[in-house]
């Protein structure tokens, strides 16, 4: 016989789901949060919101996913972008699949930027360059506007609806710029500085549309806010970012969300001064309709009066005075009345002419049955029964004796 060997250990068989859970729980356990920078290899966004990314070095990549409540706020990678993000490892166990469930997204070099940002925002601000002090009025009736944009962004359009829909009776002069790049702060400058030297110019305004922080940073530019402050015309800063202000908007001498609150932040004393003036408008009617009656009174009481004088040649001179002034008078209430006058008469005499009851007038009667229907032919009664007939002044009861056809 074979010599027998020690017992084998009983051998653990692992279901697969059960396999893929001990390991989800290695993975929390022993690596749990980590931060990692790399480059966005794949990127999809279907439309649950969800992001599904693949972030890769030079050796190896990790499948990645940030769920939609976590990346509302954030603008969405693409592929090629640096990253730096944070997250719990884990397992996808549907798949097998090893995935870091991300809480923090953010561009490589933005927390530098960010705070490159918030120093030169508090270095500024101790200087007094944001103080509420030295920023010039707005003017509130600008005659000529200084517009500093993108000539194909969304903001110069944006601008140009609000002023057409208003009718701004001004002008508006666009000053091209980039705003966008490293570039751009230089480019900005420039057409301040031309828009500046304008004499006709009343306002500047300076705006853009939404984007990134990134996307925004030349607008964080420390010669920019100088440059801001430095100069004549009165500036408005509209860049239209809501996470945080750039510091164009802090410098200029007033801030707006977006363009679109820019232009109706400019034409709000244009549409107070028309409501104003059409209301002095409706004053003026109302007071001349009642300076015209009260003369039309006193030039009664005086025709009166001269009714009463007995000297034949003091009344012709009155009754001349009279037509003089009636007819001064006349002129200036029949502009007012005539259109009005031939309006009305010409539908009094069409409702004239349509009425039935003109015709009854004339002579003639409508004969109806009891229950209001007009009788049009003798086919309608029959023998015996009661009608009643419409008359110039009142209706008649009557009965059918009979009927005969018209000679």
């Amino acid at each position: 016989m074979r010599e027998s060997h020690a017992a084998e250990p009983v051998r653990r068989i692992y279901s697969i789901s059960e396999l893929c859970q001990r390991t989800r729980g290695v993975l929390e356990q022993e690596i749990g949060h980590v931060w990692l920078t790399g480059e966005v290899a794949s990127m999809t966004s279907p439309a649950s919101g969800h992001w599904y990314l693949t972030l890769k070095d030079d050796q190896a990549q990790v499948r990645c996913v940030m769920f939609r409540q976590d990346n509302l706020r954030l603008a969405r990678p693409a592929v090629g972008d640096q990253l730096l993000v944070s997250g719990r490892m884990g397992m996808y166990e549907a798949r097998g699949e090893l995935q870091l469930v991300l809480g923090h997204l953010e561009p490589l070099g933005w927390g530098a930027l960010h705070k490159a940002y918030e120093e030169l925002v508090a270095r500024l601000r101790a200087e007094g360059l944001f103080a509420a002090e030295r920023k010039k009025a707005i003017p509130n009736y600008p005659r000529q506007i200084a517009l500093i944009t993108s000539p194909t962004g969304a903001a110069i359009e944006d601008v140009q609806k609000v002023f057409a829909r208003h009718h701004y009776p001004g002008r508006v002069v666009v000053y091209p710029t980039l705003v966008q790049g490293e570039s751009a702060p230089a480019s900005i400058i420039k057409a301040l500085q031309r828009a500046d030297a304008e004499p006709a110019n009343d306002l500047i305004l300076l705006t853009r549309g939404g984007g990134s922080f990134q996307d925004l940073f030349c607008f964080n530019d420390e010669k920019l806010a100088r440059t801001l402050v430095a100069l004549r015309t009165p500036v408005i800063s509209a860049i239209g970012h809501e996470i945080d202000t750039p510091i164009s908007d802090l410098a200029a001498d007033l801030r707006c969300a977006t363009p679109t609150a820019a232009a109706e932040q400019i034409l709000a004393p244009f549409a107070r001064l028309r409501d104003k003036l059409k209301h002095l408008q409706q004053r003026a009617v109302s007071a001349g309709g009642r300076a015209l009656a009260i003369r039309l009174h006193k030039l009664a009481l005086s025709s009166n009066r001269l009714k009463g004088l007995s000297p034949q040649v003091r009344l012709a001179e009155a009754q001349m005075r009279l037509q003089i002034a009636k007819r001064s008078l006349q002129r200036t209430a029949l502009q007012k009345v005539d259109k009005s006058n031939l309006a009305l008469a010409e539908q009094v005499r069409y409702l004239t002419g349509i009425s039935p009851l003109a015709t009854v007038a004339r002579g003639y009667s409508l004969l109806y049955q009891v229950d209001g229907r007009l009788v049009r032919s003798r086919d309608q009664v029959v023998e015996g029964q009661q009608l009643v007939a419409r008359v110039g002044d009142g209706l008649l009861d009557l009965r059918v004796e009979g009927s005969r056809p018209a000679d």
